[in-house]
C-alpha cells in the first residue's frame, strides 16, 4: 500500500502542484493497476521440485513370469536375466541438481492449392529424452547407479539382455508450491510429470576432475521414454 501512495504521489507531482484534484483519472488508474500487478502476481521458483526414480523388479517378474507372491521366491531362480546384479541403489532427493524435461513437439506441414498455401501442425515425435543431473556423494552412489543402469542393457559377457529388463518403472518429477501449507508443513504439488518405463541412454560426468576446484562431482544421466503423464493439481478438481 505504501508503494501505491508513493506511485500516486509521483503522478501528482508530475502535474505541478501535488494536488490529487489535478491528476488525471488515467494516471490514477494506471498507478492502481501497477500496484495490483505486484500485489497479485505469482511466480514459480525453479528450485521447488523433486525427482524420484521408481523401480521394483519384483513387480516386473510377477507381470512377465506370471508368478504370484506365494511362488515368487522360487520363480526368481533365473530372474529373467537380472539375478546377476543388485537392486537399484537408493537415491535421495538431494542427489538431484537439475532436470530438463521435454514435451510433445510439432512441425508445420504445408499443402498448396494452386498458389495458395495452407499450413497446419503435425506431431513430430520420436520419443522423449529426459536429462537429470545428479550430485555424487562420498559413497559413489551415482557412478554405481550408472553402472547398474548399463548392466540392465548388456550383460558382463557382452550379450544383450531381454528387452523387458532394460526398462525402469518410472521417473517422476513434481513441481511444488513456493510455501508449505501452514497446517501440515508440507509443500503441495502443483504439476506432476510421470514418465513410465524409462531406459538408460547415457551418463556423462559434468566437467573434469580438477585439483584446482572445490566443486562437487556431477553426472548428467539421460533417460529415454515413449510417453508421459501430466497432472495439474490446481485445475480440473
Amino acid at each position: 500500500m505504501a508503494e501505491t501512495f508513493k506511485t500516486l504521489s509521483s503522478f501528482f507531482r508530475s502535474v505541478g502542484t501535488g494536488s490529487p484534484h489535478q491528476a488525471t483519472t488515467k494516471d490514477i488508474n494506471r498507478a492502481k493497476e501497477l500496484s495490483g500487478f505486484f500485489d497479485t502476481k505469482t511466480i514459480q521458483r525453479p528450485y521447488n521440485f523433486f525427482v524420484t526414480v521408481i523401480n521394483d523388479d519384483r513387480k516386473m517378474l510377477i507381470r512377465e513370469a506370471g508368478a504370484t507372491r506365494d511362488t515368487l521366491e522360487t520363480s526368481l531362480s533365473p530372474k529373467r536375466g537380472i539375478s546377476d546384479f543388485e537392486e537399484m541403489p537408493k537415491l535421495k532427493s538431494w542427489h538431484v541438481v537439475d532436470v530438463t524435461l521435454q514435451n510433445y513437439s510439432y512441425k508445420k506441414e504445408i499443402v498448396k492449392y494452386g498458389i495458395l498455401p495452407r499450413s497446419f501442425p503435425v506431431l513430430e515425435f520420436d520419443g522423449f529424452e529426459i536429462t537429470v543431473t545428479f550430485e555424487e556423494d562420498k559413497f559413489g552412489t551415482i557412478q554405481y547407479f550408472i553402472n547398474w543402469l548399463q548392466q540392465r542393457i548388456i550383460q558382463p559377457n557382452g550379450i544383450y539382455r531381454h528387452p523387458g529388463t532394460n526398462k525402469i518403472d518410472a521417473l517422476k518429477v513434481e513441481i511444488k508450491e513456493n510455501e508449505p501449507t501452514e497446517a501440515t508443513g508440507e509443500y503441495k504439488t502443483v504439476v506432476a510429470y510421470t514418465f513410465p518405463d524409462i531406459y538408460f541412454l547415457r551418463g556423462e560426468q559434468q566437467g573434469p576432475l580438477n585439483y584446482g576446484s572445490s566443486d562437487s562431482i556431477k553426472y548428467a544421466i539421460t533417460f529415454g521414454a515413449d510417453s508421459f503423464e501430466q497432472e495439474f493439481k490446481n485445475f480440473g478438481e
